[in-house]
């Protein structure tokens, strides 16, 4: 019993030495990167996801008395901490597989009872807890997009909106266990926005409705286990609904791409980005994943297509052209935040002023508007009608300008 005495002691001992050791390599580590790269070469993936850069700040006393230096210092340190996303991959598989909580992605990504990851305000805007759209505001946002949609038509140009579903929809059950979560509360906005959708004569596609009739049908699930956006058959079929809505409208020559399925055994890419976020050392496990290849189905003729969409159109769109049914696509996600041109198997990103965007939404052939079904006539979209009213107050100011 006396030597035990000793082991807190050594514990110690060994905890103050290893915490010496890494802070003399973290100051020496500009000197003895290139003679000793054993020790600084990254044993695990570089972390990934937004990372918070530190402050440059220099030694003065305002910065000392204000914390600025200090705040730097401390960003400097664990930007240069040997084998750092090791160390952070390993600490987060300890809280994920023992606690089943993550400080990653702001803490917003949760686990649902099936195991498949959720980000949060999903699953609140699912279970009723947040409300994320504006139940009042629905009818009065149909009727301005109505009127922009028959404006559009007056022009030769096809405007058609496109509910996008989410992946608490496709699995109702799934909410995590500690949200209050019953049946009659989930997804309080879907009834009254399809209503006043229907009310108004809006033209839309319910993305939703159109992946449920396939439920039983289809080989595999319709969303990943490990991401947050419908996977490449949830999407193609999406595509096909849009296409078909579109020669429902008037626009007969669109073709309706084919496609080839085959299934893989495990997730990848695009199917785990929220897994990614998670930064662990080993990934969580996925499901059966489809990858999809578009037939080329277009022709020189193909119309071009604008979208004003947030992230569940990127897909569908890129399908849409990889397939030749529109012969370029540009997309202003969130209007103004992450903006690309599709062209073929080509993507470009731009960056477009406001000038540059209303010409792009005037002189498309096709027009869509997308939004996820639990956040119908946010933010972007009311600004997206704010730019269409401008111009069509204009050009009706224009003919009564113009002589008779």
């Amino acid at each position: 019993m006396p030597r035990l005495i000793w082991l807190p002691r050594i514990f110690a001992a060994v905890f103050f030495a290893g915490q010496c050791f890494i802070g003399a390599s973290i100051l020496a580590r500009p000197y003895l990167g290139e003679a000793w790269p054993g020790l600084f070469r990254d044993w695990a993936e570089p972390l990934r996801g937004m990372q918070a850069q530190p402050p440059a700040a220099a030694l003065t006393v305002r910065h000392v008395l204000d914390g600025t230096y200090q705040t730097a210092a401390a960003g400097w340190v664990a930007a240069n901490l040997p084998q750092r996303a090791a160390v952070v991959r390993a600490y987060n598989e300890v809280m994920w597989r023992g606690f089943g909580t993550s400080y990653m992605a702001n803490r917003e990504l949760v686990r649902g009872k099936s195991g498949a990851l959720y980000e949060k305000g999903y699953v609140l805007a699912h279970c009723g807890i947040l409300a994320s759209t504006d139940l009042k505001a629905l009818p009065a946002f149909a009727r301005r997009l109505r009127a922009a949609q028959d404006w559009f038509r007056t022009r030769g140009q096809y405007a058609i909106y496109m509910l996008a579903p989410v992946k608490t929809s496709w699995f109702p059950d799934d909410a995590p266990g500690r949200f209050d979560c019953p049946a009659a509360r989930r997804d309080p906005a879907r009834g009254p926005a399809l209503a006043a959708l229907d009310a108004a004569g809006v033209h839309y596609v319910d993305a939703r409705a159109v992946l449920e009739t396939t439920r039983q049908q289809v080989p595999v699930e319709l969303f990943p286990r490990n991401g947050t956006h419908w996977n490449d058959l949830g999407a193609v079929l999406g595509a096909r609904a849009l296409v078909e809505s579109l020669r429902a409208m008037g626009l007969g020559t669109l073709p309706v791409p084919s496609y080839g399925l085959i299934v893989e055994a495990d997730e990848t890419g695009f199917d785990r980005d929220l897994s990614n976020l998670l930064n662990l050392l080993v990934p969580p496990p996925g499901n059966r994943s489809p990858r999809v290849t578009m037939t080329s189905a277009g022709t020189a003729e193909a119309p071009r297509l604008v979208a004003i969409n947030d992230s569940f159109f990127a897909l569908p769109a890129y399908q849409l052209t990889i397939a030749g049914v529109f012969r370029s696509a540009v997309l202003f996600e969130y209007l103004t935040l992450n903006q690309r041109r599709y062209e073929g198997a080509t993507v470009t990103f731009i960056t477009a002023p406001e000038p540059e965007i209303v010409h792009d939404i005037l002189t498309a052939e096709v027009v869509v508007l997308e939004e996820i079904e639990s956040r119908v006539g946010g933010p972007y979209a009311r600004r997206f009608l704010d730019l269409v009213e401008r111009e069509m107050a204009r050009a009706a100011e224009e003919t009564v300008k113009a002589p008779p």
